[in-house]
């Protein structure tokens, strides 16, 4: 059994897990985390004017609809603060295709129906800490530290695969780094 022990800084604390072949619990946002969706419409949000028609708010959640077949068209909707070391936390009901979790040039972690079953709702969380990138999907535990992430501020994106519809709510971030700034 091999057991690893990431240390990662929270805001003032350290988030501390010993990691064995099960994983740790994932972290719960609290009060301490900021909601970066605020359930009416998208502001503190960009889409850029190709992706405006894939993405809107209904009863509280931002809906993704990306009809598209092309593999390589992604229709993202990303946060206007770029973030350096950041966890972050959303509900997830994914109708088919898939969503990605981006950091521009510095990690894409995806979210398929091979990670999320279909048409319930599950809580995922990650945290980037410029070494590592630790997931979970309803606690179930994913290790992605060994697709060489690297530190750096930028926006997150929430990126729809393509053929894809999803429904998120509550997403919370929090600041794992003390430096926060503001995209031009």
């Amino acid at each position: 059994m091999r057991w690893v022990v990431y240390c990662l800084g929270v805001s003032g604390m350290f988030l501390s897990a010993v990691l064995a072949q099960e994983g740790p619990q994932a972290p719960v946002p609290d009060a301490t985390w900021s909601r970066v969706f605020n359930g009416k419409n998208i502001d503190g949000w960009s889409v850029k004017p190709s992706d405006k028609g894939l993405w809107s708010v209904e009863d509280g959640e931002l809906i993704g609809n990306n009809p598209t077949g092309n593999f390589n068209y992604f229709g993202g909707v990303l946060t206007d603060r770029e973030y350096g070391d950041v966890a972050l936390s959303f509900e997830l009901f994914l109708e088919g295709g898939g969503i990605a979790v981006r950091k521009w040039r510095f990690f894409t972690v995806h979210f398929t129906e091979n990670e999320v079953p279909l048409n319930q709702w599950v809580r995922i969380v990650f945290i980037h800490d410029g070494k590592f990138v630790l997931a979970w999907v309803d606690n179930k535990f994913m290790d992605l530290t060994q697709q060489a992430f690297k530190p750096g501020e930028k926006e997150l994106t929430l990126m729809l695969n393509k053929n894809s519809r999803a429904r998120i709510r509550n997403i919370r971030v929090k600041v794992v780094g003390e430096k926060k700034s503001e995209r031009s």
